[in-house]
């Protein structure tokens, strides 16, 4: 009997360690509004898709259109805004409503905001038109980045200024030259165990 409650002591123990501190979700809380503004820091968030979008001041309740990701605080307001192609105008910002949320229990609701949230934030590079993604870019990236531009940007040998990149990427692209101890090292074809780990 004192054996019996011993080993049920030390299950219950390892019980405890092993468990895992995660549970599966049960809900989330996707907010009502599209458009929070925090007065603190003189921040517009927009609500797109899963993801709020962080768009900076341009004075006198003007906002810059681009905006970049970012979690707003508790208590940003609630407000109306109209867009133009340039700018965001918020109409009302000595607005005092709080943000309101909705709780998501579905499976399949929630599966489909997280998947709205993650494509959103996967496609984050186009839809800000990072460097990349340009056209005048995409060439480098051919083939895995091993295309022949690639290939010449690496050993120093193309001609930056044909791409009209701008002054940042152009020193980007010209830091990524190879060293000629670089050039000279060879990649082995195979590895052992042991050399993978040392």
């Amino acid at each position: 009997m004192i054996q019996a409650a011993r080993t049920k002591g030390m299950f219950t123990r390892l019980q405890a360690i092993l468990r895992s501190a995660w549970s599966a979700l049960d809900y989330i809380e996707v907010p009502n509004e599209k458009w929070y503004l925090d007065k603190k820091k003189n921040e517009l968030y927009e609500f797109d898709n899963g993801i709020f979008v962080a768009h900076a001041s341009a004075g006198d309740d003007l906002f810059e259109q681009y905006g970049t990701i970012k979690i707003p605080p508790n208590d940003a307001i609630v407000v109306n805004v109209d867009a133009s192609v340039d700018m965001l105008y918020v109409r009302d910002p000595e607005s005092i409503k709080l943000a309101t949320w909705t709780k998501v229990t579905k499976p399949e609701e929630m599966e489909e905001w997280l998947f709205k949230r993650n494509k959103r934030h996967l496609q984050q590079m186009y839809i800000e038109k990072s460097p990349p993604t340009t056209s005048n870019f995409a060439p480098i990236l051919e083939d895995y980045g091993t295309s022949v531009k690639a290939q010449q940007i690496l050993n120093g040998t193309f001609d930056l200024g044909s791409l009209d990149l701008g002054p940042e990427m152009e020193w980007l692209l010209t830091a990524l030259k190879m060293t000629e101890s670089e050039k000279s090292r060879e990649v082995p074809s195979r590895m052992s165990r042991e050399d993978f780990q040392k």
